[in-house]
Parts: structure tokens; C-alpha cells; sequence
């Protein structure tokens, strides 16, 4: 007679390699259900050779662990799962659905002390599932809670975060499109926005705000953005806010909270609309390869004229070329870190140089420059040699 299942670590079949991982969890993330899926899904979460070791560091590793063991439970398949991974998926969620709860009344204490300053923000990002109670509370992970405000409104809304114990992170450059806020012992940060990230460009503030919902609670008063805005945002977040794109990263979570807009709000999304918005040479080709990873991993519905180029099918398969092979991924990692901060919306938001032409090509040099400067070893060796010289004269 057989004793409970347990995960095992295996490299010879089944999930043994990270884009087979990757693969398996973009399947459980998936939301629409047809029966060749589900029958392949059955299949591997019951394969006894299955790589759990893998799966599980791959959903760390991006942030969707509650999430996975949610899809899994939802379609009632745990019990296919090795008991100890089932354990321990379990645990997560149930700890990450507690954390969630306490981040949402630190939220709403902030949130109460902006609206009695007269301030009512616009919730962004995954901040709104804590104020939907159709959303799976246990399944975000979250770090901040994202607030867009008038930047007039900044001086008051520092005042009132301080009022309740908050305080600056860091002091943030002249060019920040966020201040970020933190208080002892709480889970989450509170980041005040007065740009939606770092552009100007692609998606102003004001354009948000001009379409912007009111978040259904009668104790506060809040707005969401715009569906269109939301699956916007994504794709700003995948191709400009983070080096997702450039690095040649599969970015699961916005992929899930992309399905999930989809699967809730399909109804409401303006296809057209979003294909004119991400038409600009800044984002078109991003937009093109989040949407086909979106078709081909999760099988959500993005309609074929925006998501099908032969750039976007080439892009995804860099990207599993890069999971079965590190040091390429490591090529890729090293060319992000020098491409990304010479993003057009970047380059246009810092140094208000638009983003075509003879402008961006000098504010890219200006940029250049610049950063070889303060890493230059003799302005290194210079700092050291003044703070010295200052240190000596103190101590006359």
C-alpha cells in the first residue's frame, strides 16, 4: 500500500526544465477553461516525475505562488498535487489573504487621512483588488499601495501621511514621478504618484483622472482608473516602468492581472482604442509582444490584429531561449541594464527632449555622460580625498 504523494526532485522527465515550468504556470493561470487544457493540466500536476522544486521557485521568483495554488484549488485539482507542496501552496495563500487584509486597513487609514485633507486619489495597479470583493483576496502579492494625486496636492498629502506616522523612504531626485512612504511595522509602503510612472508621454495624469471611476465605498471617497487605462498600464509597466521587455522576462503576474481584467471588464475593453494608444514606436512593439505571450501562454482573448507580429513570436521564443540557456539570459540581463534607462518615454520624462529625433539622440548623450561621470574613479577618488581633507580640518 502507497504512502502520501511527496514532491521529488527530478531532472529526467516531465517539468524538469524552467520553461516547461514556466509553461506549467501560465497554465494554471490561465482563466478560460476549454477541455484540451484542462485535460493537459490533469496530466501534469499528476505526473509523479513533475520538477515541483522548480515550479515552486519559478512562481517565487515572479511573484504569483498564492496565485497558483488559488487556480489549482479553484478548478479542484489540489488533490492531484504531492500532499507536502499542496501543504505548503496552502499556506502561502491562506498567509499571504491575512497579509492582504492587514495591508488593506493600513490603506484605508491612509486613505481617511487624504480624503480628510480634501484629497481624493485615483487606486492604480493592483492596489484595487483590495477594494473589489469580487477579487481573490489571498491571491496579489503586494509590496505598495499606489495613489495618484495632483502634485498641489503633494505638500498636504506628505503632511497628512506624516500626521498618521508615515514618513519619506528616501528623498526622491527632482526628475521622481513618485514619493515613496513608510512607517515602522507596517507591510506596505504607500507611493504617491503625481505621474502615472516615469513618462509623459503615452498616458498623462490628467488623462486618467478626466475617465476615472469611483471606487464603490461609502466611508471613502476614491477613484479607479479606466478599464482601457489599466491594460495600458500593463503594458507601460512590461515595456517602460520595468525592464521586463528588454531583458526578455515572461512577466506572469502582469499576465494573470491581464487575464483577470479580461476574463471580469472583456466587455468594456476598447480594442481599437488601445491599438491607436500603443501605435507610437515607444511602446508598439512591446504591446505587440506582451499580447502574443497573453494569446499563446494564458489563452487569453486578445483579438489577432493587435497581437500577431512576427517580432512579437520572435520575442517569446528569445525568451525560453534565454530559460533553457543561462548564459544568454545573463547577455540579456547586462544589455537591459544599459538599454532600459535610454527608453524613449524615459529620455522624454527626465529631460524633456520628446521622444524622436535630434533631441532624444543629444538627451540620450547628455544621459550618457552624465552617469560616466559619477561612476568615473576619479570623481570617486576626488569625493574621498575632499571628505578627508574635511575630516582632518574637524579634527583641529
Amino acid at each position: 500500500m502507497s504512502g502520501p504523494r511527496t514532491s521529488q526532485p527530478s531532472n529526467l522527465q516531465g517539468v524538469a526544465r524552467q520553461s516547461d515550468g514556466i509553461r506549467l504556470i501560465a497554465k494554471c493561470l490561465s482563466f478560460r477553461d476549454t477541455v484540451n487544457l484542462l485535460e493537459s493540466l490533469r496530466a501534469l500536476l499528476s505526473d509523479a516525475a513533475a520538477d515541483w522544486l522548480t515550479v515552486v521557485r519559478l512562481a517565487n521568483h515572479h511573484l504569483v505562488t498564492p496565485a497558483l495554488w488559488s487556480a489549482i484549488d479553484r478548478r479542484g485539482f489540489t488533490a492531484l498535487l504531492p500532499n507536502d507542496l499542496d501543504a505548503y501552496l496552502r499556506l502561502l495563500y491562506e498567509t499571504n489573504r491575512k497579509r492582504n487584509r492587514l495591508i488593506r486597513d493600513e490603506a484605508l487609514a491612509a486613505l481617511q487621512e487624504l480624503n480628510r485633507h480634501c484629497i481624493q486619489p485615483v487606486v492604480m495597479k493592483s492596489a484595487l483588488t483590495l477594494f473589489d470583493p469580487s477579487c481573490d483576496e489571498g491571491a496579489s502579492i503586494m509590496a505598495d499601495v499606489d495613489l495618484l494625486i495632483r502634485r498641489q496636492e503633494l505638500p498636504v498629502a506628505i503632511s497628512a501621511l506624516r500626521s498618521i506616522g508615515y514618513d519619506l523612504l528616501a528623498v526622491p531626485p527632482a526628475h521622481a514621478h513618485a514619493w515613496t512612504f513608510y512607517r515602522p511595522l507596517s507591510l506596505a509602503t504607500i507611493d504617491l504618484h503625481c505621474d502615472v510612472g516615469p513618462q509623459r508621454a503615452l498616458l498623462s495624469a490628467d488623462a486618467v483622472r478626466s475617465v476615472a471611476k469611483p471606487v464603490a465605498r461609502n466611508d471613502l471617497a476614491m477613484d479607479a482608473p479606466s478599464i482601457n487605462h489599466r491594460v495600458l498600464m500593463l503594458v507601460m509597466n512590461f515595456g517602460v516602468f520595468e525592464r521586463h521587455y528588454f531583458r526578455g522576462h515572461i512577466p506572469l503576474r502582469g499576465l494573470r492581472d491581464l487575464g483577470e481584467i479580461c476574463q471580469r471588464n472583456g466587455s468594456d475593453i476598447d480594442w481599437d482604442y488601445l491599438c491607436h494608444s500603443m501605435s507610437e514606436p515607444t511602446l508598439s512593439a512591446q504591446a505587440a509582444a506582451m499580447f502574443h505571450m497573453a494569446r499563446e501562454l494564458m489563452n487569453i482573448p486578445i483579438p489577432i490584429f493587435i497581437r500577431r507580429t512576427a517580432a512579437a513570436d520572435r520575442h517569446l521564443r528569445r525568451c525560453f531561449l534565454q530559460l533553457a540557456h543561462p548564459s544568454l539570459d545573463r547577455v540579456a540581463r547586462a544589455y537591459a541594464a544599459v538599454a532600459w534607462p535610454f527608453n524613449r518615454a524615459r529620455m522624454d520624462y527626465r529631460h524633456h527632449c520628446g521622444t524622436h529625433g535630434r533631441s532624444l539622440a543629444v538627451a540620450r548623450l547628455r544621459h550618457a555622460l552624465d552617469i560616466l561621470s559619477r561612476r568615473s574613479p576619479l570623481r570617486s577618488w576626488r569625493a574621498a580625498s575632499l571628505g578627508s581633507g574635511q575630516d582632518k580640518v574637524s579634527t583641529l
